[in-house]
């Protein structure tokens, strides 16, 4: 797209090396957008999906869920320890609820 003008044909007119400039500019901006969806389904969908598949079946660090601290890991505390492994909650909005639970009971 940015070869417009490079071959037999090139823009002669103001009005055609203007429409051209402007023309390249947008191209490449399409194509830069359509070049960074490719590469974020690439990084989601197929490295995504290793990564949260080696989160799931690594026991590596059970050790640091066990936040009662008794040398028991429950498995709530394992859940909670594996959400906040794949980020889909962090520590602040675990403190949150566990007042909101404490509140309650």
């Amino acid at each position: 797209m940015t070869t417009v003008g490079f071959g037999d044909i090139t823009p002669q007119t103001s009005r055609g090396k203007c429409f051209i400039a402007i023309y390249i500019v947008v191209t490449c901006v399409w194509v830069a957008l359509v070049l960074e969806k490719f590469i974020d389904l690439y990084v989601n969908d197929f490295i995504g999906e290793r990564i949260v598949e080696q989160i799931l079946t690594n026991v590596t660090n059970v050790h640091k869920c066990d936040l009662a601290g008794n040398g028991n890991v429950s498995a709530t505390e394992y859940l909670l320890f594996k959400l906040q492994q794949l980020q889909m909650v962090d520590h602040k909005i675990l403190d949150i609820l566990s007042a909101r639970f404490d509140e309650i009971g």
